[in-house]
């Protein structure tokens, strides 16, 4: 990662950073990107990093940054499971029953903040990346669009990377859900970035 200095009159006040390919790839750190924010670090400049992965939490996340070299803490770092978590709160009582697709951290933060995740007539379904995606999960989701339940979807993304190509991402589970449910609007979170 080149650093440039900012024009005299524009100087640079913050840094807001994406995580996979630019701070690393899988787990293996980008020497550049290591080196420009132990600078902007020493020098105390602020600096956060977000990311439209679910599939950890933010003290995860700050813990593999310090791991590969680059100084960061859980408060830096914002994910999609926290707009989930917040955008649940903000728009629905906590008795609301919420269906999610997702990994550990993102079901246990939806609990965290006060909800009861159930598959038995969600009003809510949260689709996030999952590895163990199966087809009793999807046929949920889609009964749950069919009956009228709001779909949030952590990001758009049908492609994320991993270390030897692509794998399917939130995208193509939350087309799935809309191909079966056409009129279903999911709200969507994260932008796509890859």
């Amino acid at each position: 990662m080149e650093q440039r200095i900012a024009p005299a009159d524009h100087p640079i006040r913050g840094v807001i950073s994406d995580l996979d390919g630019v701070a690393y790839r899988g787990d293996t750190p980008i020497d550049d990107s290591v080196k420009a924010f132990r600078g902007w670090s020493e020098r105390g400049l602020p600096y956060a990093f977000v990311t439209n992965n679910s599939t950890k939490s933010a003290a995860q996340f700050a813990a593999k940054l310090s791991r590969i070299g680059i100084p960061a803490e859980p408060s830096q770092v914002f994910t999609t499971i926290s707009a989930v978590t917040s955008l649940l709160e903000r728009r629905w009582p906590r008795t609301t029953p919420v269906f999610a697709i997702g990994e550990r951290p993102l079901l246990e933060a939806i609990e965290d903040s006060g909800y009861h995740l159930t598959d038995v007539e969600p009003k809510i379904v949260v689709l996030g990346f999952d590895a163990t995606l199966d087809y009793a999960k999807l046929r949920t989701s889609v009964r749950a669009a069919l009956a009228g339940a709001t779909i949030i979807a952590t990001n758009p993304d049908v492609l994320t990377p991993v270390h030897d190509g692509y794998d399917p991402c939130v995208g193509v589970i939350t087309a799935a859900v809309a191909a079966a449910v056409p009129n279903t609007k999911p709200i969507v979170l994260g932008s796509g970035l890859n």
